[in-house]
């Protein structure tokens, strides 16, 4: 994680032409998109060992600015609307933010 969190700001470079310092703000986005059975229990950490879910889960929003995730499924099911369910963990709403569905 933190080798492509460097990558990416050396990526992102400096302030662009015709834009001041004041106004150059740029941000980490993640866009995760699963179906519903998505998990962390896989993950190993940078020393090789199997990573704590929390510790993922932290990691990941500190390192992103905003994260947005869409979680699919076959059937409603109302759990996935629940902070604490799956992805929605990894979620950092905006005020912008919207909760939908395909119903």
């Amino acid at each position: 994680m933190e080798g492509f969190i460097n990558k990416s700001a050396e990526a992102m470079g400096g302030v662009p032409a015709g834009a001041s310092g004041d106004e150059w703000q740029p941000e980490r986005v993640l866009i995760i998109v699963s179906d519903n059975k998505w998990r962390l229990n896989e993950l190993k950490d940078s020393t090789g060992q199997l990573a704590e879910e929390e510790k993922i889960i932290s990691q990941v929003k500190a390192s992103y600015d905003r994260i947005y995730t869409v979680m699919g499924s076959e059937k409603y099911d109302s759990r996935n609307t629940q902070p604490s369910y799956g992805l929605n963990r990894f979620a950092k709403p905006t005020p912008k933010s919207i909760l939908f569905d395909s119903g």
